[in-house]
């Protein structure tokens, strides 16, 4: 008899929610983990080939001697940001306007995308850019002006009239995870995988939107984050939350095509035979208990 393997509840939940395709990989609009630890460059693991271009990345952040990149007790390697206009860091995704540029934000019925990501704030409440852009690839505003982004007060977007989703201010010094789920007109915000604010838009940009992590050059934010995956689909709430419960998960490759991405099997069991995804976690039982 093999001997048990001992997983928790939360473990196996996690484990479980890997046999469905609640994580959507084919759906990735790009997906950057953030935990490079060295060079310009925020690698995108979707398979897009959306890697993100980081600018003042040797001074411009929180790490040591004002690295961008920084070694966080909770989250491993992660990217910061000092939050001080042109000199600060900051990250370009692709080649905007010809690659990287946004999902398209329309009040079509059949528009959908979802932002998630996790942050650490050290800032208080503003417009500063976390995720999005403030003006087109070249520097100077669309005409008419033209913007979307998320900030510590709310997810703003401009049709030469802002609107924006309002949530409660973004505290400081706490890692949260933060998604924002369009459906047609509809706008919804998650916080830690509960739902935390909403709103029906009638108006969206017209012109494909940039994508920049931490600020433009200017409206810089100052924080950390990491494992950004941006979708060109609407998630579920079931599947926001799997997002959530499955942070640091950033190589969905299944080798022994089992439904559990390899690199969980290797952590939890030590290869790629005992885990699969249904459940049959051992050939005689699974016993639930202590941490493994």
């Amino acid at each position: 008899m093999k001997r048990p393997l001992n997983l928790s509840i939360p473990l196996l939940l996690g484990l479980l929610a890997w046999t469905t395709p609640l994580a959507k990989s084919q759906d990735l609009f790009g997906w950057w983990p953030l935990n490079e630890g060295t060079g310009d460059t925020a690698n995108d693991i979707s398979g897009n080939d959306l890697s993100a271009l980081i600018n003042n990345v040797d001074f411009g952040g929180l790490g040591d001697g004002d690295s961008a990149w920084a070694e966080d007790p909770d989250f491993g390697t992660v990217l910061s940001f000092n939050g001080i206009d042109n000199s600060g860091a900051y990250a370009v995704v692709g080649n905007p306007p010809d690659s990287g540029t946004l999902p398209i934000f329309t009040t079509e019925a059949d528009s959908e995308f979802t932002w998630s990501f996790w942050a650490k704030s050290e800032q208080g409440s503003n417009n500063d850019i976390i995720l999005g852009n403030r003006y087109s690839s070249v520097g100077g505003d669309f005409a008419p002006r033209q913007f979307i982004k998320f900030t510590t007060r709310m997810f703003e977007w401009d049709t030469n009239n802002v609107q924006g989703l309002d949530y409660d201010d973004i505290p400081q010094g706490i890692w949260m995870h933060h998604v924002v789920v369009k459906s047609g007109t509809e706008l919804t915000y998650y916080r830690d995988g509960f739902q935390s604010g909403s709103r029906t838009i009638v108006a969206a940009p017209q012109d494909p939107q940039p994508l920049y992590f931490g600020g433009q050059g200017v409206e810089n934010w100052a924080g950390y984050m990491s494992d950004v995956r941006l979708y060109n689909t609407a998630l579920s709430e079931a599947e926001i939350q799997t997002v959530y419960e499955n942070r640091g998960v950033f190589s969905t490759e299944d080798d022994d095509e089992d439904g559990l991405p390899d690199v969980w099997e290797e952590k939890y069991a030590g290869n790629l035979t005992d885990l699969s995804g249904v459940a049959t976690v051992l050939e005689d039982e699974i016993s639930f208990g202590g941490p493994i």
